[in-house]
């Protein structure tokens, strides 16, 4: 299948990644996003370089990955991340109305410990609960509340990237991302079959490893969808 670019370089490549296709996988003959991009940079240069996979994003979650074409380049942009040159937002559709104003900046710290057997985040209040756990930052602005649903839409600043970070924070304050039944939606949903997680990666934004102006790539407003695949994740 192929990729739906939003940006493109002879250094990067931005594209847009469909809920329910994994970043990378381990698993033989399962399609992914780093497979489509090598197979669209073959098919323009027999000999270009395996593309880099610089960051990940959930398998349920939709939205936009960078990739760098080489591994220079990715080796820079990493020094961009550790750098905190590297930053993403979010659409979230969660339940329940999120208290606060409208506009107004919110910020949820908390510790995180990534569980591999449950391939799930456990989030703690304080460092000192369990020293393995890393601090994990957010910030959210509200941008619509639906009394009549019980829900919100939240925009979202990542400053830290954890694991399962947004949905597992939000899922402690009492608020899960609707149809992430991991962390907290529930199974049976009494007003209908859930089609997928409302979590979508809409916008990054970085300074060019070459070129070092900064980069910001978007997905239009009226383009976004939050909810698209079942969660499997």
């Amino acid at each position: 299948m192929g990729i739906d670019i939003r940006y493109e370089d002879e250094y990067i490549l931005v594209c847009y990644k469909p809920a329910g296709i994994p970043s990378q996988t381990a698993k033989i003959n399962e399609d992914d996003m780093i497979s489509r991009v090598r197979r669209y940079l073959l098919s323009k240069d027999k000999k270009s370089d395996l593309p880099q996979l610089v960051h990940r994003l959930d398998q349920p979650v939709s939205g936009l990955m960078l990739f760098a074409k080489d591994k220079d380049i990715l080796r820079k942009l990493n020094t961009e991340i550790v750098k905190g040159h590297v930053s993403k937002r979010y659409i979230a559709k969660v339940t329940g109305v999120v208290s606060g104003d409208k506009g107004k900046i919110y910020e949820i710290k908390n510790y995180l410990l990534k569980e591999g057997r449950e391939n799930r985040a456990r989030v703690f209040d304080k460092p000192e609960t369990c020293d393995r756990a890393k601090e994990a930052v957010l910030k959210y602005r509200i941008k619509e509340t639906d009394k009549d649903n019980n829900t919100s839409i939240l925009d979202i600043d990542l400053i830290t990237g954890r694991f399962h970070q947004i949905r597992a924070q939000l899922s402690h304050i009492g608020h899960p991302i609707i149809g992430d039944v991991k962390y907290g939606y529930p199974k049976d949903n009494s007003k209908g079959v859930v089609r997928g997680i409302a979590l979508c990666a809409y916008s990054i934004s970085f300074i060019h490893p070459v070129k070092k102006g900064k980069i910001t790539v978007k997905i239009p407003e009226n383009e976004i969808t939050v909810v698209d695949f079942p969660c499997k994740d």
